[in-house]
C-alpha cells in the first residue's frame, strides 16, 4: 500500500519531489490516505472527482493552530465551503475507489487551510485551477499527477 495526499499548490508547481518538512504552500483537499491503486487509476479518479467544478479561488482567513497541543500554525483557506465542498467530492471518489484515510481529518473534521511555512504565513489570493495527488514517501513528497479543475 501507498501513502497519498491531494493538494492545491498555491503559486507556481514546486519541483516535484520535496522534503516533507518543507511543504510549499498549499491547501490540502484530502488528507493522507492509503490505496494499493496504480498512480494513473487514482489520477483519473481525482481527474473525474473534479470534472465541473470550476476554478476555485482562495483567500486567507483567521489564523489558528491545529495538531494535538496547537503547535501547527495555520491561516484557515477561504471561502469555506468551497473548499470543503470540493473535499467530500475528492474524498467520496476516494472512498468508492477502496482507498483508507489514515487521519481523522475528513468529513466534518476537515478545515481547509495553509500549513505556514519557512516563510511565514500566507496571505495571499489565487486561483487554483489544479489539483495534484502526493505521493508521501518516508520524508519526501513526489508530485505523482495532476488533475485540472474545469468546467464541463
Amino acid at each position: 500500500m501507498t501513502l497519498f495526499v491531494v493538494t492545491a499548490f498555491l503559486g507556481p508547481l514546486p519541483d516535484a519531489a520535496f522534503s516533507r518538512r518543507a511543504w510549499p504552500w498549499h491547501v490540502t483537499v484530502s488528507t493522507n490516505f492509503i490505496s494499493t491503486l496504480a498512480v494513473s487509476q487514482l489520477s483519473r479518479i481525482l481527474a473525474e472527482s473534479v470534472r465541473s467544478t470550476g476554478e476555485l479561488s482562495v483567500s486567507a482567513g483567521a489564523h489558528a493552530a491545529f495538531g494535538p497541543a496547537g503547535e501547527v500554525p495555520v491561516v484557515l483557506a477561504e471561502p469555506a465551503d468551497a473548499w470543503r465542498a470540493l473535499h467530500d467530492r475528492v474524498v467520496d471518489a476516494l472512498l468508492r475507489a477502496g482507498c483508507d484515510f489514515t487521519t481523522p481529518f475528513v468529513g466534518e473534521a476537515y478545515r481547509a487551510h495553509v500549513t505556514d511555512s519557512r516563510d511565514g504565513a500566507w496571505s495571499g489570493i489565487e486561483t487554483v485551477s489544479t489539483l495534484h495527488l502526493v505521493l508521501l514517501d518516508g520524508d519526501s513528497a513526489l508530485v505523482q499527477a495532476a488533475a485540472p479543475v474545469e468546467l464541463d
